[in-house]
């Protein structure tokens, strides 16, 4: 817990004086390297998706998907301490290969739910049936 209060306050001291030099056009390539910070750059982040390097968005989704293109965000804490994001651009979903997958995402995800009704089924029918087994006179028929 300390070292995220710490992670916290040193984030928000940077971004002051990140905000003070991003007001004076300044490009945030430049801003980190005076103040030796380290830029990342992702490849296409999903609301709740994995970013390399940093790990699970949960943290950054909804900041990142509340930016404007060019947007510089306040300090965000995450679990390896804090990070300040820029969004450089959004790119729409591709509607044809959308379509083309979504056929067979659907069929996936119904042909999982009938398995899944399935088992539940045949578990069921199990439980309420008394079968019992003798190991023995069956191991005699195949020997």
């Amino acid at each position: 817990k300390k070292s995220s209060e710490l992670a916290a306050k040193k984030a928000d001291s940077d971004y002051g004086i990140i905000k003070t030099m991003l007001d004076e056009e300044m490009p945030l390539e430049e801003i980190a390297e005076i103040m030796e910070l380290s830029i990342k750059k992702s490849d296409n982040v999903t609301r709740k998706g994995f970013i390399n390097g940093i790990g699970q968005a949960n943290e950054l989704g909804d900041a990142i998907f509340a930016l404007k293109v060019g947007q510089v965000s306040a300090p965000i804490i995450i679990k390896r301490g804090g990070c300040i994001v820029r969004l450089d651009e959004i790119t729409g979903i591709d509607e044809k290969k959308f379509k083309e997958e979504s056929e067979e995402f659907k069929n996936t995800q119904l042909q999982a739910k009938k398995n899944k009704i399935y088992d539940s089924f045949i578990k069921d029918l199990y439980n309420r049936s008394n079968i019992t087994m003798n190991v023995t006179s069956i191991e005699g028929l195949y020997k």
